[in-house]
């Protein structure tokens, strides 16, 4: 007897759909001929590797291994990819355990105090922005703000889940309009779902008030 094929679709998963489930299996991986025998042979850890040195203020490391040294440079970058990680680790832990998410109406926001530097605030707005596993609201773009002391301003990343982005969210227009509400002649940009400016500590609030009245506005609310 020939099985019969249900006409039914496949069921959904944690509200997932299947075909969103087989995307992200399957990525495409690209290989560093050269570096066959070296672990950094997968270009995506090679990009990590980079990307630490710069977040970790060691950018000359970064040259020195990509201009081909795999000794002492190699091995002092290694070390700052640990530190790196250990850091994003250690802010993440921070934000869940005190509640430093705070919310406003329509926009969601943090501040890294003395735990989170600027170097690494766009990674960590990124990273709790993507993971679908935690409780923060997607349905609200996210801002970190990291003083930077020795201006005495706060740096500002933000993130916007795609699922609003598509509803009309554009965080680097969003972020320029807000600096024109607030009266701040500071340059901000970057994309739909991810941008940046930085604000005068003593005019943070403000900017973060304006901030959630043009969201409010993007989402035709």
């Amino acid at each position: 007897m020939t099985p019969k094929i249900s006409d039914n679709p496949a069921p959904k998963r944690n509200n997932i759909e299947p075909n969103e489930i087989i995307e992200k299996l399957i990525v495409n991986k690209y290989l560093l001929m050269d570096e066959d025998h070296s672990e950094l042979h997968d270009a995506e850890d090679f990009s990590n590797l980079l990307n630490a040195c710069g977040r970790t203020t060691n950018g000359s490391l970064g040259i020195a291994i990509a201009m081909g040294d795999r000794k002492q440079a190699f091995e002092q970058a290694k070390e700052s990819l640990m530190n790196y990680k250990k850091s994003l680790l250690t802010a993440l832990s921070w934000i869940d355990e005190n509640k430093k998410i705070q919310e406003k109406e329509y926009i969601q926001y943090f501040f890294g105090e003395d735990v989170i530097s600027e170097n690494i605030i766009g990674t960590i707005s990124s990273m709790l922005i993507l993971d679908e596993g935690n409780k923060l609201d997607k349905e609200k773009p996210l801002f970190g703000c990291a003083l930077r002391l020795e201006e005495d301003v706060y740096k500002i990343s933000g993130r916007a889940h795609e699922k609003i982005v598509s509803r009309g969210v554009n965080l680097s227009e969003a972020i320029r309009e807000a600096l024109v509400l607030s009266k701040l002649e500071s340059l901000g940009g970057g994309h739909p779902p991810a941008a940046g400016t930085k604000v005068p500590s003593d005019k943070i609030n403000i900017f973060l008030e304006n901030l959630d009245k043009v969201i409010k506005k993007q989402l035709k609310l």
